[in-house]
């Protein structure tokens, strides 16, 4: 991806001053202090999304978030001018995430939370679902993992489109093996970085990709020790306004509905 480097009238740069963009992604905000013609973010720009799904025995209350696979968050409102008349840089957002893809009702695609273990995912059909996030090229993922299966989705996010309609364009981050790698659009560009995968083993792994000026580095961690990292590349991911995000499942390339083969299967 080429940097952009200066923004025709009615756009400015997102925070990572790569792309020119008429809007800003969750956790950044448009800098009316400084008048910077950019997007801007404040210390919580990498714990947007923080949550522990809490399966423990005794299940006494079904109406519990982890029981419904809905959880619904959202920063505080913020003022565009402070007491001093000058802008604010504070970023406000919010977002869903949810079981399957109705929000609404648990079905056939929600994970299933298992006491003592966590949500289950059988690698055929349930995966979670993002909405109201708008991810930035900058992006951190930590999760607790108990992987059944060496290939699989971690997320993807795409623009939105009609229902049942192919999508060729998609942001991806999945597991091949032993390789954490981002794609997008296809493998039309791709980097993949090494990282220790236990089957059927809890581990805590961290996928990072920070992005400057259109250059983007890439690292992992598992149980916060270092396994692998690739810097100076050329920034791959798309950026856009709207998307449809999912954990554990991404969609077909040039294809309707889901891939079958990318779905997560395990804890």
């Amino acid at each position: 991806m080429s940097r952009c480097t200066e923004c025709e009238f009615g756009f400015w740069f997102d925070h990572t001053e790569t792309v020119c963009i008429d809007f800003c992604t969750t956790g950044s905000v448009y800098d009316t202090k400084t008048n910077s013609g950019s997007c801007v973010i404040d210390e919580n720009q990498y714990d947007i999304i923080d949550l522990v799904f809490d399966c423990v025995t005794p299940i006494v209350d079904t109406t519990d978030e982890v029981i419904q696979r809905y959880f619904a968050r959202n920063s505080a409102d913020y003022d565009i001018t402070n007491n001093s008349g000058e802008g604010s840089n504070a970023a406000c957002y919010s977002w869903e995430l949810y079981g399957g893809a109705n929000a609404k009702s648990i079905e056939q695609d929600d994970p299933t939370p298992i006491p003592d273990r966590g949500y289950w995912f059988n690698g055929e059909c349930k995966f979670l679902t993002l909405d109201g996030y708008v991810p930035s090229l900058s992006m951190s993922y930590t999760s607790w993992l108990k992987p059944h299966q060496a290939i699989y989705a971690l997320y993807n996010y795409s623009p939105v489109v009609q229902a049942n309609q192919a999508q060729p364009s998609y942001n991806l981050l999945y597991i091949w093996n032993d390789y954490a790698c981002w794609d997008s659009t296809g493998a039309q560009m791709d980097a993949c970085i090494y990282v220790d995968i236990e089957l059927y083993e809890w581990h805590q792994y961290t996928f990072y990709l920070e992005t400057a000026r259109g250059i983007s580095g890439y690292s992992a961690y598992r149980d916060s020790v270092w396994q692998s990292s690739k810097s100076n590349s050329p920034s791959l991911n798309r950026i856009y306004d709207e998307v449809d995000f999912t954990f554990g499942a991404s969609i077909k390339h040039n294809g309707a509905h889901l891939a079958e083969d990318y779905f997560y299967k395990g804890f």
